[in-house]
């Protein structure tokens, strides 16, 4: 040891604290003495720190550049480095609750402040700290932590801005915490390979075996439906694949039908059920044509054939081997039509038709919930003042819905009434608004002899400015002057501060979104008024003063004012109306015009308006 003491007389009163390193080597050079009774304890004291500093600056020479690389980059904070230095010294507490400094030496101190409870779980995260295995309340630092600190006292570099703290700092460069990381990301990436490669060889093993058949040459009719089971989670899915071995649909099953136990309680592929499987072919247009054979303990499979004269699938040619398929939205809508030709419904359909039996499905914009278990269409199985009770399709119990949520829907086999006028948009009515059509014709004279028309594609609600109007082509066919649109559109609360226009009085944000698109819509011919709460109908050149009243207040506009201002617009007998506005000022105009269309109408808020008027506004339409 380089360092000694050595008493100086034979009494033992004094002692001499000698080092071999700083005399140079040869003899040891004396570096302090203590006198007293308790000479030789302080100067065996001084020994040791003596030798602690001599340790000291032997590791600086060694790995000083080492520690200053690692302090720089820890980016602590005055208070990070604050709370490290009260955690070497045991003033670090914990009490269930909340992080404190305290000396727990001095009987007369109380309890410090309170310690940010982020800041010191941020270090214990970065494997700095650690709750005292004690008494488990003391917080202390680790092997990381105080090698930490030498590095931030020698690397003596300036602190983080208190708002540049991080709540998760970095674990200490080449310290233990780096290192664990590093090995548990080590073994995540080798267990996600793991899992890639059993993947890999489930998906080739599930390929089916015979026949081979070139993808090229194969007519892509022979199919098998695949049904396999995970060995841990004993989850079930399925998967259509042609016999030439190209997928063409997966599903993870969710159902609790598709479910074959677990790993430590299996049921085997033997019992699982396969009615989901099934459903999920003949969505696609295929049906099982021959029995369920097991390939495995994990996985079995069953021959389907096109339930229609011609496969649900194409097949592309795709690196993946995986085929493109029809768009969900037309599967749908052929397997709603599937199952409506089975349901006991109306002979007819059309303009004010609705009854227990006619097929129904939700408006845009409206649908079940997120957690909703049931399709969107279905059949009415009665009608009510407010609601429709109704019963999805393959569905044993009812629901209800508002009548302003649902509207007709016409199924291919349907037969339907030819329709003029504005009723020639009644695929797009709500079931309120047929409602209002039959009681506003009770005497209609039903057509006696339906004819079953050529089935066309219903298209969206057109708002009447585009020259592809119905009307406007049967009116220029007949050489008629073809009928201009109304469009109303709503006032605001923001007005200015003098008479003025009705066209520029207004200044609120909906009033000038509204205005937008009553410009679009009769861009080529058409009148713009606008509905006031205080003064009715008024062109957009009338000038009025401004005012403060809104819908549904006592000096608000009555009906009986409405109806007159219109007859006297000349306006009453307008075919095409058009409502930009929400519902008091809708049910304010339908009482002049009970036919006129209200795009905003079922919105749900102020955002989804103005998402509608800016699609009105850019395309013309509603689309």
């Amino acid at each position: 040891m380089p360092v000694s003491i050595e008493s100086m007389n034979l009494r033992d009163t004094a002692w001499a604290v000698l080092c071999l390193v700083c005399g140079g080597g040869g003899a040891p050079a004396t570096v302090g003495t203590c006198r007293g009774e308790d000479a030789k304890a302080a100067a065996w004291t001084d020994a040791v720190r003596h030798a602690d500093e001599h340790a000291r600056r032997l590791d600086e020479l060694r790995n000083g550049e080492h520690r200053r690389e690692q302090g720089h980059a820890l980016g602590w904070s005055q208070a990070q480095a604050d709370a490290m230095l009260w955690a070497d010294r045991s003033h670090l507490h914990f009490d269930g609750r909340s992080y404190y400094r305290k000396d727990m030496t001095d009987p007369r101190a109380g309890r410090g402040r309170t310690v940010a409870r982020a800041r010191v779980e941020g270090l214990i995260g970065a494997g700095f700290l650690r709750m005292s295995p004690v008494d488990g309340q003391g917080v202390e630092l680790t092997r990381d932590g105080h090698d930490a600190r030498r590095a931030w006292i020698a690397a003596q570099c300036d602190p983080a801005p208190r708002e540049a703290e991080s709540a998760h700092p970095r674990p200490l460069l080449f310290g233990e915490e780096e290192t664990r990381r590093d090995a548990d990301r080590a073994a995540t990436l080798a267990r996600f390979k793991a899992e890639e490669a059993e993947i890999a060889a489930r998906t080739a093993r599930l390929r089916p075996e015979t026949p081979a058949v070139d993808p090229d040459t194969c007519d892509h009719a022979h199919a098998w439906l695949y049904l396999s089971a995970d060995p841990v989670t004993g989850r079930l899915g399925h998967h259509l694949s042609c016999a030439c071995g190209q997928n063409r649909e997966a599903y993870v099953g969710t159902s609790p039908a598709m479910d074959t136990g677990t790993a430590t309680r299996p049921r085997g592929i033997r019992e699982a059920d396969t009615s989901v499987t099934a459903a999920h072919a003949d969505r696609y247009g295929y049906q099982i044509a021959g029995p369920w054979t097991v390939l495995d303990e994990h996985t079995k499979r069953s021959p389907v054939t096109p339930s229609d004269a011609e496969p649900a699938w194409t097949v592309v040619d795709d690196p993946n081997r995986r085929s493109a398929h029809r768009p969900l939205a037309e599967l749908e809508a052929d397997r709603c039509d599937r199952m409506a030709a089975r349901a006991e419904t109306l002979p007819i359909e059309g303009p004010g038709i609705i009854g227990p039996g006619t097929h129904i499905t939700y408006r845009d914009g409206h649908g079940p919930g997120m957690r909703s278990q049931h399709g969107t269409s279905g059949t009415v199985v009665r009608i009510g003042r407010r609601s429709v009770t109704w019963q999805p399709y393959a569905a044993g119990r009812t629901l209800r819905a508002p009548l302003e949520s649902m509207r007709v829907r016409v199924p291919r086999a349907s037969v339907t009434v030819a329709a003029t006028g504005p009723a020639v948009h009644w695929h797009r009515w709500s079931l309120s608004d047929h409602l209002a059509y039959a009681r506003r014709r009770p005497g209609a004279e039903q057509p006696a002899a339906p004819q079953r028309p050529a089935r066309e594609p219903v298209g969206q609600l057109s708002l009447w400015p585009a020259a592809q109007d119905p009307n406007r082509r049967c009116a220029a066919a007949s050489g008629a002057e073809p009928a201009r649109p109304v469009v109303v559109i709503p006032c605001s609360g923001a007005k200015g501060d003098r008479p003025a226009p009705a066209g520029d009085l207004y200044r609120g944000s909906l009033h000038r979104m509204c205005r937008k698109a009553a410009d679009t819509l009769t861009a080529t011919g058409g009148t713009t008024v606008v509905l006031s709460a205080r003064h009715g109908l008024l062109p957009l050149d009338q000038v009025i003063a401004p005012y403060d009243v809104r819908m549904g207040e006592p000096a608000t506009v009555t009906a009986e004012q409405l109806r007159e201002q219109a007859v006297r617009l000349g306006l009453d007998q307008a075919p095409l109306v058009t409502v930009l506005a929400g519902r008091d000022y809708t049910a304010a105009a339908r009482q002049i015009w009970p036919h006129a269309a209200a795009p905003l109408d079922g919105s749900r808020g102020i955002g989804q308006m103005r998402h509608r008027l800016a699609r009105i506004t850019a395309h013309g339409a509603w689309i």
